[in-house]
Order: structure tokens, then sequence, then C-alpha cells
């Protein structure tokens, strides 16, 4: 066979350490300066002195986002600036929060759809042990006063009635929790396979420019909180939804006005858990958000441990690391403050509507509008509907936090696959001619420097050409245009004789079948070429 050498880049423009900053991305912007390093970059001496002198002084960060003003600001601007949270994965700080619904809600049920039989049982399921669970204290209640009046038949009636109705419910509710379970796990090997599915046809520059603990953890724990939402949140949810709804049907059949007291107090607990919903949705975005970061920053590190262990730098690895960790740990405060002004809220309503229910109903009993029997039932579901309520609102912020997690995924499964990827000719034969006419390119990263800048390079067929230059100079950037791994700015890679089609056009594992890469082998290791 022949040897020729020939590369001809005219104009080349290109520096030495361009290559090697764009095939080791840095970490994403964040408002909080935790590192300088990079995500798969050696540490140097230079990172390793300034992480020294900085470390100690990396844990602050700004909890509003917002520059403080000049003069100070007062009690209540502190205040509802300690309860604002910014996502460091936000591309600025004026970024508005996404309060459309609909994609994930979409997302959910095509996740659903194929299972749409067990959710239909699990449904029907958890119909009946509701109405079950919502009669007992009815027949409970009769069961005592029948007792009190000395009849035995229509207590053993009832008591009766009481054995059919919890072995109802414990029944009905065992197959409901089932199926719901296999829906969650159903639902979580469907969404981590598509979400993966997604990601692995996406284009090279998302990955450069992505850090992949962050891919990761959105597959692991993301996934997971995305399937609890129907799994979990909203099967509770929509079982005491019932009940409560129930409850109040029959206080309405009992008493009406004592009925319409409960629902006050009922609607105001429901409108304390969409304000704390709303928060609890952005709180956990914020969170999961640090928390892929943190498992970034972690796998940095750990995957670095000689480079870390050479400059000595173990120190400055576990106080940037343990920033991300003192930020979740504010995140987490803010989340438990929140939720005990929830809860406090809640359990004050709850015990409001009985106290309440409890005034109204003797004054009632004392003018002879209401019987005993009849008070004492309405006090047992007076705290069945408030305690169903309460569990609805608690339920509702748990699915508002598992969608604020899940909109990072959604996010990443609405986008295309890479262009690379799609489908394209499949030539018959193949010269094996390539030829790039002056092709330009820069990476997404840095997009107003060029590492390619107009070069023309001929690959004749049975000829072995190289690429001889400096670090940096481009050789790698040529072989990932050959392989398509990225596409040209601008110019052409055409293959075969007479223009027979550019790279773009000719399906990409066509291609595959006729160019392969060639492993060298050296000493333990392999050097990768191309041929």
């Amino acid at each position: 066979s022949r040897f020729k050498i020939s590369a001809s880049f005219s104009n080349a423009v290109l520096q030495p350490s361009d290559e090697i900053r764009n095939s080791q991305p840095s970490l994403n912007s964040s408002p909080i300066v935790l590192s300088d390093g990079t995500s798969n970059a050696v540490l140097s001496v230079e990172k390793a002195s300034k992480l020294s002198k900085e470390g100690s002084h990396q844990t602050s960060w700004n909890t509003s986002g917002k520059s403080p003003k000049k003069g100070g600001r007062s009690f209540y601007e502190k205040v509802f600036a300690w309860w604002y949270l910014e996502s460091p994965q936000s591309k600025s700080h004026s970024e508005p929060f996404n309060t459309d619904l609909k994609p994930i809600l979409r997302k959910l049920a095509s996740l659903v759809g194929p299972d749409y039989m067990m959710l239909s049982v699990a449904i029907i399921c958890m119909i009946v042990a509701a109405v079950s669970e919502l009669a007992i204290p009815h027949y409970s209640t009769k069961s005592v006063f029948a007792a009190t009046q000395r009849l035995g038949d229509e207590v053993s009636k009832n008591v009766r009635l009481l054995i059919v109705l919890v072995f109802m419910y414990g029944s009905f509710a065992a197959m409901r929790g089932f199926c719901f379970s296999m829906l969650n796990n159903r639902m979580t090997r469907r969404l981590r396979d598509e979400l993966f599915s997604t990601l692995i046809y996406r284009e090279t520059e998302f990955f450069d420019q992505t850090d992949v603990g962050a891919l990761t953890s959105r597959l692991q724990s993301d996934c997971q909180a995305m399937a609890k939402c129907v799994a979990t949140n909203l099967n509770i949810a929509m079982r005491n939804c019932i009940q409560a709804i129930g409850g109040i049907v029959y206080l309405y059949n009992l008493e009406r006005r004592l009925c319409m007291v409960t629902l006050g107090i009922t609607a105001l607990l429901w409108a304390v858990a969409l304000l704390y919903g709303d928060f609890a949705r952005r709180s956990q975005k914020v969170f999961q958000d640090v928390l892929a970061l943190s498992n970034t920053a972690a796998d940095e590190s750990l995957s670095l441990s000689r480079t870390v262990r050479t400059f000595a730098t173990e120190p400055q690895e576990i106080a940037r690391y343990g920033t991300w960790l003192d930020r979740l740990y504010q995140i987490g405060l803010r989340q438990a403050a929140g939720y005990s002004l929830f809860v406090m809220a809640g359990h004050w309503a709850c015990y409001a509507s009985k106290v309440i229910a409890l005034i109204i109903g003797c004054s009632m009993v004392f003018n002879g509008t209401l019987t005993a029997e009849q008070l004492t039932n309405f006090i047992f579901y007076v705290e069945f509907i408030t305690y169903a309520s309460l569990n609805v609102c608690d339920e509702y912020t748990e699915l508002m936090e598992a969608i604020g997690a899940s909109e990072r995924v959604v996010g990443l499964m609405d986008k295309r696959p890479a262009a690379q990827t799609l489908p394209g000719k499949v030539p018959q034969s193949f010269s094996g001619l390539v030829e790039l006419r002056d092709v330009s390119f820069s990476y997404a990263s840095r997009p107003n420097k060029k590492a390619l800048d107009g070069v023309n390079l001929r690959l004749e067929p049975g000829a072995v050409t190289a690429l001889v230059g400096l670090s940096g100079s481009g050789k790698t950037t040529l072989v990932a245009l050959l392989q398509r791994l990225y596409d040209p700015s601008g110019g052409a890679v055409l293959l075969g004789e007479e223009d027979e089609a550019t790279r773009e056009e000719v399906k990409r594992r066509a291609t595959r079948r006729q160019a392969r890469l060639a492993g060298v082998k050296r000493g333990k290791g392999w050097k990768s070429g191309s041929g």
C-alpha cells in the first residue's frame, strides 16, 4: 500500500490549550463560587494554591441571589429574603420559575398508560376500602348507643356489619397497596429506560457542557421521585379525598349548619396547603439541583484521587464538597421551617373545627334539635374529615415536591436526538475518499473562538495519512469531525468520488461499517487511532 503524509491547514487558527479545554469541560455556572476546577482536568499547583487560600471562605453564599441594598434591609425584607431560594443551575438570577404543570402531567399519563388496567383495579380497590373505612364510625356509634339501651339484637347486627367492613377494608387496602407498588416499580423502570435512551442519543456538545454526576442523579433520585407521584402521593391523596368528600356528605345530611362550619375551616386548611405546596415545589427543585451538583463534586474528587494525592489538596476538596453540603443543609432548614408552619396551621384547623362543632352541637342538644347519638356521630366524622383533609394537604405538598424534582427530568426527555443519530442515505459502496473543504469549527462552550478555521484536507483511499502538529493544534478535533462526534460550523465533509455525498447525508451506521477505529497496543494500555 501507499504511504502518504498530506495535510493542508489554510489559515488555521488554534491555541494549544483550546482543544484541551474543550475536551475537558468545566462545571456548570453557579451563583456560588465553589471551585475553579474542571470536570476531568488535572488539578494544577496554581489551583491547589488558590483553593488553599479561598477554601475557608467558600461556605458563604447569598440566599436571595440578589445584591443587598446599600442602606441595609428592613427586618421584613430580611425575613422574606431568607425564604427565597435560587437554583444554582438557573441560567440567570432573573429566570422565571416554571409554573406550567401540563408537560409533567402529560409525561406521567404516558408512563401510566401501558398499565391502565392495573391502575383501574387499584382505583376500584381504593374506593371500596375508603367507603368501608368511612362507614366504620357510623356503626361503631350505633353499637355503643344500642348497648346503653340494652338492645342486644341491634348490637349483634352492628357488630357483624363492623366485622364485614373491617375485613373488606383490610383486603381491598392490601390489593390497592400491591397494585400501586407494582405501578411504582414499572413506572420507575420505564422512566429510567426512556430517560437513558434520550440521553444516549444527545449531541456530544451536551455531554461537554453537562456533568455526568448530575445526569446520574437525575436517573436515580429524580426518576424515583417522579414515579412516586402516582404510586404513593396520588394514591394516598385520592383515598383521603374520597373519605373527606364522603364525610362531608354524611355531615350535610346529619346537620347542615355544623357541616358548613366544618367545611369553612377545611377550606381554610386547603388554602394554606396550596401556599405551602408552591413553596415545597420550588424548594425541592432547588434541593435536587444542589444534590446533583454535590454528587458531581464528589465524583470529581474521587475519580481524580491520584491527582488530589499528588498535589496534597485533600483539605481543599473536603472544603469544596462541604460547601455543597452546607447549602443542602440550608435548603433543608427552610423546608423544615415551612413544613412546621404548615403542620401547625393544620392542627390548629383540625382541633378548632372539633371544638367549634362541640360547642354548637352541645347547644343544639340542650335545645332538643340534636340527639346525643347524632352529636357523637358528628364529632367522629368531623375528626375523620379534618384528618383526611390534613392528609390530602400533606400529600399535595409532597406531590408538589415530587413535581419540582421531575421538572429537570421532563426537560431532558423533551430534547430531540442529535442530528448525527438520525437516519440518512445508505450508499451501495464507499470508495474510501474523504475530503474536508474549508472546514471551520467552534466548540459550543466557546462559540467565539474557532478550534478550526478554513481547514482543507484530502484523505486518499489506500493511503495512510498522518496528522502531525503541536499539542492542541486540532488533531483530535479533526478526528472527532471525521467520526461525526461534531458537525462543522462551516464548510463540508465529503465522502466518495465526485462529491458523492456529504457526511451529514450518509446514515451514521453505514459509515461505521466502512470505517473502523483501530487500537494500537502499547505496554499495558491501548492508544486509539483511526483507520
